[in-house]
């Protein structure tokens, strides 16, 4: 079985680690992997994917893809809804019928056996306004009443669990209904919603949609395509705070952390034994400082 890894140069050293660890604890879908990394925006660091491979080389069956050069997509304007689209269309990017998709950043502890099922989370935030917003796009393109799921009667989410299992058919189904409502190309649609902020990357104004890609594909599997496969709740895994101290948000199965390698840090890296070029740290680092100095425009 092919798998995808999705990542961008923020989590270059971290996706070295991902790819380690589905190594470990995943050998039967490791046997073909797929990186699609995000060089769209990766400006001074003109040798991203270059390097990306490079740190590969000892393994064959790794193959780099560059979301550059995926037609419409490379036409987004932010790299998180790139890479959201990436999930969404995946079955027009890859061969194959069935793929293990993951995060980048996700650094697996233990075996998670999520195939056939849902990976979900607790939810405790299900009156934010981000979470609002999550389930009003959910609800508008899939024209359903309910934008998030229920166990028991409970709140959960699947989207703070950032792997899965996902089909051909299953991704093209969804892209056909959101289709046949909305009347437009998928990823049209959504480049119009970006552009016209119907679809925003905050929590301002609240009337707007976050999109979400897994919640979409979880609710379109229950609620439209009634498949209720069973829950998993395996908690959030593991995140890194400020300090670099590994916070426990469930069982002790994977970690994840939305911060960039530069905010983690060099050492960090090296203390989970992975070897570490120095002028691709620095280029980390232009990379990273660029678009910080980019956001604060």
């Amino acid at each position: 079985m092919r798998t995808a890894v999705l990542t961008f140069p923020g989590h270059f050293f971290q996706t070295q680690l991902c790819l380690r660890s589905l190594f470990e604890h995943y050998p039967e879908v490791a046997d073909s992997i797929t990186v699609i990394a995000d060089d769209v925006e990766c400006e001074p660091w003109s040798s991203y994917i270059r390097d990306l491979a490079d740190c590969l080389t000892d393994h064959p069956n790794i193959h780099v893809i560059s979301i550059s050069e995926i037609e419409g997509i490379n036409k987004c304007v932010a790299g998180w809804w790139r890479q959201q689209l990436v999930k969404l269309t995946l079955d027009l990017i890859l061969p194959d019928d069935q793929w293990f998709v993951v995060d980048g950043d996700v650094i697996f502890r233990s075996r998670c056996e999520v195939q056939d099922r849902v990976p979900i989370s607790r939810r405790y935030d299900v009156e934010s306004r981000w979470s609002q917003m999550c389930e009003l796009y959910v609800q508008n393109l899939l024209g359903i009443s309910r934008g998030t799921m229920l166990d028991r009667d409970q709140p959960v989410i699947t989207s703070a669990i950032p792997f899965r299992y996902l089909t051909r058919e299953l991704l093209s189904d969804l892209r056909h209904h959101v289709e046949s409502r909305w009347g437009g190309d998928f990823v049209d649609l959504h480049l119009a919603w970006f552009d016209n902020q119907t679809i925003v990357a905050d929590i301002d104004p609240p009337t707007h949609w976050v999109m979400s890609e897994w919640e979409l594909i979880e609710c379109f599997r229950r609620a439209v395509q009634h498949n209720e496969l069973p829950y998993h709740d395996i908690g959030s895994g593991y995140q890194l705070d400020a300090g670099l101290n590994v916070v426990t948000q469930g069982q002790e199965i994977f970690l994840h952390s939305y911060q960039r390698d530069t905010e983690i840090g060099q050492q960090w890296f090296r203390d989970q034994g992975l070897t570490i070029n120095d002028q691709t740290w620095q280029q980390s680092q232009a990379w990273y400082h660029d678009r910080e100095a980019s956001r604060s425009k």
